[in-house]
């Protein structure tokens, strides 16, 4: 009898443990100092003054540990700017406006959230993203549906909708990958060059070997 229930112990707290495994995930920085993104904002509805933005760059400028240290440049409908510094931790959830999240999160992952709790990982979808195709990780707060890049954790797109107002917030620039525009643009140019190239060589070829027959 105690030999049952001593492998009944076993098997649960090994269920339990591959439960925790599914649902907590390891907090990872996945973002580094000089990685940036430059946000569109659109809103709609009575918008208070201090959210009423057309534009936003998020700079991460420091890293120590779990904590992320940023510059937040907020671009006002009046063409006035505002820069403030702030720092994010991971660990404890501290993360304002859920800017950055740990890396590599997945369906059914959670990170601590300071206001929130913890909020849960929902779907894993692919989107075009600042100019290419990226996976990116969502969930839903009463207010907002987010979207961050599931690689480096940087907030991508987020829908927030409130009682007189909504905003939404999509990343359109980034220096954390490059955009398939520039890669096309890229790949054309070196096409070119090596064609010229070419064309040049066997002109030269031609005329060596006519000069050569006289």
């Amino acid at each position: 009898m105690k030999q049952i229930l001593l492998w009944i112990t076993c098997i649960l707290i090994l269920l339990s443990t591959q439960v925790s495994l599914v649902f907590s995930a390891e907090i990872l920085v996945g973002v580094k100092t000089g990685d940036w993104m430059e946000y569109e904002v659109t809103s709609s509805g009575n918008v208070p003054q201090e959210h009423n933005l057309t534009g936003a760059k998020i700079e991460v400028i420091g890293i120590e540990g779990k904590k992320i240290h940023i510059n937040i440049t907020s671009i006002y409908t009046n063409s006035s700017q505002g820069i403030i510094q702030a720092s994010l931790n991971l660990q404890t959830g501290e993360i304002l406006d859920s800017f950055i999240i740990p890396a590599n999160l997945t369906t059914g992952n959670s990170f601590p959230e300071i206001t929130q709790g913890s909020i849960t990982i929902q779907d894993t979808i692919q989107k075009q993203i600042a100019g290419a195709t990226r996976t990116t990780v969502t969930a839903n707060t009463p207010q907002t549906n987010f979207h961050w890049d599931q690689q480096t954790g940087f907030l991508v797109e987020a829908t927030s909708t409130f009682t007189d107002f909504s905003i939404y917030t999509t990343a359109q620039k980034t220096n954390i990958w490059q955009s398939q525009i520039q890669l096309d643009i890229t790949t054309t140019a070196i096409i070119i060059v090596l064609t010229i190239i070419i064309i040049i060589a066997i002109i030269w070829i031609i005329k060596k070997r006519r000069i050569s027959q006289n």
